[in-house]
């Protein structure tokens, strides 16, 4: 059209019969060349003679469309375009698409028309190029019914088909087609079996109607697709809802089972530790929060509270001797770190102002999977008896062991005694003999007393001996 409007300038402004012919026919001629989907175009006078054309021109398609516009503008002096219908190219190469304009003087008097023809293929490629969708088809037809171009093109027609269109075509241009707003309406297919969705639109400023039809079938094969699939979907989801349900049951049925498990479990060991002469403890790492059972807190001689403390409340509640700190503070941090597999020790403790009492201490750790400790439990027993009992044990085995060194020195002084009483007679009775020839008054009758008294002396000391031996004085 932009091109046929140039040539209605052209033509306008010129002489159509005067000098001006040569040049508007070579004017003619190069816009067609110019243009690879226009072959040909022609300027005809009032009375449909040819004034000039493009060189390549059909002629006889000229003449035909050149008649039907100057009749369409006499008896529409208003119109400014006029389509004609689509005819076969006389030189070969499919169908061709006339558009013709008039021309008129100043006064608004016809003096002929330009018209130019396209090739149709051209507008069935543009069809093609936006009928994407499967099962739909696209067409552009005049304002009386007329096809001119459609995709994908409906191979002879039949007379039916046709005036059906026309029929549906005139309805809208009437006004009484039912189409709302962005709405395709549904009708019967006049080219099939069938029926398709339509959806018609003017196109402005040119008597021509843009039509675009689809199979229901084939639109709604998505929506059926879908539909299919969103029940696959709500099935399977529905199944596996199902099997969800089915599984949390069971998981709910397990948990019953281990919580009636667990309560049972807790039952039986409340019944052991009541009945057992143990306190029991629990230290929640991660929380910093120590169990002591009831038990355990009667055998520390705390009163009645809550078992379940921060752990330094604990601390400063229960006073450890100070001799034993360290090393329980080292025990506990060995079995935390894994030097230990559990511990087993003993230390002394007191509450308030009360005695010391002596307290046996056993546990093990509970550990993750990295090796670190969250757990620690073991027991508490009170050992103070027993530790009076070892006490009173040592205290008789010492008196034992002092009565048996007693024993043993008594058993060597009276050997030692009868030795030494042996060697006192040998002196005494060597001494008496030589007292008989000892004068009196002599210094060796002197010397022997004095040997015989402290012989005598020693025999009293050997008789003392062996008398200490045999009473047993040493117990």
């Amino acid at each position: 059209d932009r091109l046929l409007r140039h040539v209605v300038s052209r033509a306008t402004e010129s002489d159509l019969y005067g000098s001006d012919s040569i040049i508007l026919r070579g004017y003619l001629s190069e816009l067609v060349e110019a243009n690879n989907y226009i072959r040909g175009a022609s300027v005809e006078n009032a009375k449909g003679r040819m004034v000039f054309a493009s060189q390549s021109g059909p002629m006889p398609v000229h003449a035909l469309a050149s008649r039907g516009a100057i009749e369409a503008f006499r008896a529409q002096p208003d119109s400014a375009i006029y389509i004609d219908e689509s005819r076969p190219n006389p030189d070969g190469g499919g169908m061709l698409l006339g558009f013709s304009r008039p021309i008129k003087d100043p006064a608004g008097a016809l003096l002929g028309v330009a018209t130019v023809f396209a090739n149709i293929e051209h507008f069935q490629r543009y069809l093609q190029a936006v009928t994407v969708e499967h099962g739909a088809s696209a067409g552009i037809l005049r304002a009386d019914g007329m096809p001119m171009a459609r995709h994908p093109p409906v191979v002879n027609p039949s007379a039916q088909a046709l005036d059906g269109l026309r029929a549906r075509i005139g309805r809208f241009v009437r006004g009484d087609y039912p189409q709302e707003p962005g709405k395709p309406i549904l009708e019967p297919s006049v080219f099939k079996d069938g029926d398709v969705l339509i959806r018609m639109q003017n196109i402005a400023h040119y008597p021509l109607i843009a039509i675009v039809s689809r199979d229901v079938g084939e639109a709604l094969t998505p929506w059926r697709q879908q539909s299919y699939s969103v029940i696959g979907r709500t099935l399977a989801l529905t199944i596996a809802a199902l099997a969800v349900l089915w599984w949390l049951a069971s998981a709910l049925r397990r948990q019953d089972t281990a919580r009636a498990m667990l309560r049972a479990s807790e039952e039986r060991f409340g019944v052991a530790v009541a009945g057992s002469r143990d306190g029991i403890w629990d230290w929640e790492i991660t929380s910093d929060r120590l169990f002591i059972s009831p038990r355990a807190q009667a055998l520390l001689g705390l009163p009645p509270g809550d078992e379940l403390r921060p752990r330094e409340e604990w601390i400063t509640t229960i006073q450890r001797h100070p001799d034993d700190r360290a090393a329980y503070r080292a025990a506990m941090v060995a079995l935390r770190d894994g030097h230990t597999e559990h511990i087993d020790m003993e230390f002394r403790a007191r509450c308030g102002e009360g005695e010391w009492r002596w307290f046996r201490q056993r546990g093990v750790a509970l550990r993750d999977v990295n090796g670190r400790a969250f757990r620690m439990a073991g027991s508490l027993e009170e050992i103070s008896d027993r530790k009076r009992v070892e006490r009173e044990r040592e205290r008789l085995e010492m008196q034992l062991r002092q009565a048996q060194k007693l024993e043993a020195m008594g058993t060597l002084a009276g050997g030692i005694a009868h030795d030494f009483n042996n060697i006192l007679g040998a002196v005494l009775g060597y001494s008496e003999m030589a007292m008989r020839s000892a004068e009196e008054g002599t210094r060796l009758k002197r010397d022997l007393d004095n040997i015989i008294v402290a012989a005598n002396r020693g025999k009293a000391l050997v008789d003392r001996l062996l008398a200490f031996s045999r009473s047993g004085m040493g117990d």
